[in-house]
């Protein structure tokens, strides 16, 4: 059976998920995320979801927009009426929502609409770099051969090709004030931005993440420099790497966004959980029938 055909509750398993009242700040909601390491809280009343607080939700409405965590209510910042998933929808639908609406988290919800749990991209990763590790040692798949041909096809293919048809990557030089990558952050659309430094090298990447961690809680100018925030040093994947080596480590340490670099250790791009999602839902929809 294909993976996208497969219930959810067959085949990932979606985290309690954290909740919250539209009416409290967004630096209880931050601090409940951080406790609980997620990066969404669901926002209830009466029993029902009216709404999804994520990091980029604080990315692009709170940090971006300077306002201050303490005085804002989540119910201004907030995502309404967020799209919601039933634990029989099928994968499929979930890959569709995270690669085609830039979703990180889909809220599953019970026959009247309250939350019961969240599908984070995570679990959906971590079940693909499992089925491609399986393919790759010839081990035995609940997937029908023309399924596991497909999984073994796109594992082979170069990172590389991820980035291209992007555009320019998303970068800024280490000295750059922290508003320039929050606002090329929301500007772009994307969940990060790799740093350089004065040679153009690569010297750090800055997350939503690193928003949430870094900014979140603190009385930091956004002026200060990026360098003060970012994570250094990030992990690059050589552009000659797999797509299946890419998943791997990206499982493997966590990352949602990695940095590509050639042979000599210059920007090659940049590649999220997203795109290779991507590729995944548009080998489902190639696969379907017409």
């Amino acid at each position: 059976m294909p993976l996208e055909s497969q219930q959810i509750q067959n085949l990932l398993s979606p985290v309690p998920c954290i909740t919250v009242a539209p009416d409290a700040s967004v630096s209880e909601a931050v601090a409940l995320m951080s406790e609980e390491h997620l990066s969404s809280t669901m926002v209830v009343e009466d029993g029902v979801l009216v709404g999804i607080f994520t990091e980029r939700d604080f990315l692009n409405r709170v940090a971006a927009a300077d306002l201050s965590p303490v005085t804002t209510c989540v119910k201004d910042v907030m995502t309404s009426g967020p799209s919601a998933l039933k634990a029989t929808d099928s994968v499929g639908d979930a890959i569709d929502l995270m690669a085609n609406r830039g979703f990180r988290n889909v809220p599953i919800v019970d026959e009247s609409g309250g939350p019961v749990g969240v599908l984070r991209v995570r679990e959906v990763i971590a079940h693909l770099a499992f089925q491609l590790r399986r393919v790759d040692s010839s081990e035995e798949s609940t997937f029908d051969s023309e399924s596991r041909a497909a999984l073994q096809a796109l594992g082979k293919l170069p990172v590389e090709s991820l980035a291209k048809g992007k555009g320019t990557p998303a970068r800024v030089y280490q000295t750059d004030p922290i508003r320039e990558a929050l606002a090329m952050m929301r500007d772009r659309k994307v969940g990060a931005v790799v740093v350089e430094n004065s040679q153009a090298d690569i010297c750090g990447i800055f997350t939503e993440r690193d928003v949430i961690v870094r900014l979140a809680g603190s009385d930091m100018s956004l002026e200060a420099p990026v360098m003060t925030v970012m994570t250094p040093d990030p992990i690059r994947l050589l552009t000659s790497f797999t797509v299946s080596a890419a998943l791997s480590c990206m499982h493997a340490g966590r990352f949602r966004h990695l940095p590509l670099a050639d042979d000599s250790g210059r920007m090659g791009g940049i590649i999220s959980i997203r795109d290779i999602l991507g590729l995944v839902a548009t080998r489902s929809s190639q696969d379907k029938p017409s």
